[in-house]
């Protein structure tokens, strides 16, 4: 399943680095082989910076799924929660080291 995520992360990062954007949610859509569909998300305080970041998160998400008790046929990737850094009326939250 890892090795079959990685086209999709590529796809998602590089359409993020295309556009210039930058989101806060990761998304992890698993459908079985009974059409049954579960999807993962998680959050972060700032937008995901780096593309290993993103691949990290989904490697994290995919394994709250396991373990498996029905075939999968299909996973999706996706990205959500854009942050927009030119408007400053969206104020980004800092991570404070503990």
């Amino acid at each position: 399943m890892v090795a079959e995520l990685q086209p999709l992360i590529d796809k998602v990062w590089r359409h993020c680095e295309d556009k210039g954007t930058r989101g806060r949610t990761v998304i992890l859509k698993v459908k079985f082989a009974d059409f049954a569909l579960i999807s993962r998300s998680r959050t972060l305080p700032g937008s995901v910076e780096s593309r290993s970041e993103l691949e990290s998160m989904t490697f994290d998400l995919l394994r709250t799924v396991f373990p498996l008790e029905k075939a999968v046929r299909l996973l999706g990737v996706s990205i959500s929660g854009f942050v927009d850094d030119d408007k400053p009326d969206h104020p980004r939250q800092i991570a404070l080291e503990l």
